[in-house]
């Protein structure tokens, strides 16, 4: 009998937030004069990782737990999954969606590398009565479902790929199941398998210091460096994505947001850095890290570069101080 790589191992801890922490710089805060904000959109996005077992393979679970009996799927090295974060997480369990196996459940989380985030769309539930069932799986049985949604509920694609179902997030439910796509407004999203990382053409600069302003409604407005490190192109704007972390580690939400984009138009040379604008993040008092990483780029060719995968190494974060 083979058995599961997570039956050997169970020792190393995971996280978010842990991943990330080699990249944290501490820096001193200053309050900067006359900054000019930016009206931030908000962009939805969850975490994807890669499978890494040494041997055999990482077992796809129906409930958090060791038992032959709750394996559904198995998944190799490299293997991409899509987190989503359920109330019910044992330690050492991530619930996660996989592409391609088209099926959701526990995985240990400790044979799980960070591979950025699956960017997606928000979309809003419309129906004429009643409510929308999300269910664990592609059917009517009422057996399976494990939650509720009514109209102007939000709800973040994870997978669009079939005409009838779709596999949603609910941030409100802290649940991921099928729903029927037709009780859903907006273009659907697919699945995009992780793939390796773009050249970055703007490096965020995590040596240099936060800007940081105390705004009305709670909010702290924020303002990183970043520096064109391409050798011949001018860029002539840029796009940063920021998200925050409360103390324990967790995303600090708004609402169904936790990511932020801000878009400054400023000409850099090769060589060059330059403070995007002011970016407003919600609920200041929760806010322990601001993270931050590069998104679109537009070139003085008139090109535009995006990327739709972030890699760890790109993301900059600061501890803030009271």
């Amino acid at each position: 009998m083979r058995l599961s790589s997570e039956n050997r191992s169970k020792s190393r801890a995971c996280s978010f937030f842990h991943i990330l922490a080699v990249l944290l710089a501490m820096s001193f805060l200053t309050v900067f004069t006359a900054p000019v904000t930016v009206q931030a959109a908000p962009v939805e996005a969850l975490q994807q990782y890669r499978v890494r077992v040494d041997s055999d393979y990482l077992a796809l679970r129906t409930t958090p737990g060791y038992r032959e009996d709750n394996e559904i799927a198995r998944l190799y090295t490299g293997d991409p999954v899509i987190r989503c974060i359920r109330s019910d997480e044992a330690p050492g369990f991530f619930y996660v969606y996989s592409p391609q196996h088209q099926k959701s459940g526990y995985v240990n989380c400790t044979y799980l590398e960070y591979n950025g985030l699956f960017r997606s769309t928000c979309k809003k539930v419309k129906i004429d009565s009643g409510y929308l069932a999300v269910s664990t799986s592609k059917d009517n049985d009422s057996r399976n479902e494990i939650g509720k949604l009514y109209t102007g509920d939000i709800v973040i694609t994870v997978d669009g790929s079939d005409p009838e179902y779709t596999m949603v997030y609910s941030q409100k439910l802290k649940a991921a199941g099928y729903v029927k796509s037709k009780y859903l407004q907006g273009a659907k999203e697919s699945v995009r398998a992780p793939e390796a990382a773009a050249d970055v053409a703007i490096k965020i600069l995590s040596d240099s210091r936060l800007k940081q302003k105390k705004s009305s409604g709670g909010r702290l407005k924020v303002s990183v460096e970043v520096k064109n490190v391409s050798k011949q192109k001018t860029v002539t704007g840029f796009e940063v994505l920021l998200f925050a972390h409360d103390r324990n580690g967790g995303l600090v939400f708004e609402g169904e947001t936790y990511i932020y984009p801000a878009i400054t138009k400023k000409t850099l040379k090769s060589g060059e850095s330059a403070y995007t604008d002011y970016v407003k993040l919600d609920k200041r008092d929760q806010i322990e890290t601001v993270f931050a990483m590069p998104g679109r780029i537009w070139f003085s060719d008139g090109s535009v570069s995006e990327y739709p995968v972030y890699d760890g190494a790109n993301v900059a974060a600061w501890t803030v101080e009271r």
